[in-house]
């Protein structure tokens, strides 16, 4: 599968898996009162996002890219949508920390949607 609008979308994902992480692993404790979230979920969240974004990367980058995989990566994605919506019933975030884990969810739904449609486009073409 050599799809530049699958692979472009999986680095971005990547890339905004490992930028997100960085913030949310180095700055947990300055952001855990305005958000309403503990340090310990923001961190946990961005150290759990290091593994996902080398798998993204490492598909990114394959020469040969297989649908399996990439729906393994939109599954775990849609699965952190999820579990964005569900924090809601399991904490009481500030309108911030409303804000800020919707506005990332929404992120991840879009990122997602563009891999289906890559993955579609690749194997409408096939």
């Amino acid at each position: 599968m050599k799809n530049s609008l699958l692979r472009t979308v999986l680095a971005i994902d990547a890339l905004t898996c490992t930028v997100t992480g960085l913030a949310l692993t180095t700055t947990a404790s300055v952001l855990s009162e305005p958000l309403g979230l503990s340090k310990q979920l923001l961190a946990g969240s961005g150290l759990a996002l290091f593994p996902f974004a080398l798998f993204l990367a490492y598909l990114s980058r394959r020469s040969e890219l297989a649908a399996k995989p990439v729906w393994i990566a939109v599954a775990l994605n849609l699965l952190w949508v999820l579990d964005s919506a569900l924090l809601f019933a399991w904490t009481a975030p500030t309108a911030l920390g409303y804000a800020f884990v919707s506005a990332q969810a929404l992120a991840v739904l879009v990122l997602s949607g563009f891999e289906v449609l890559g993955l579609k486009r690749e194997l409408t073409f096939a």
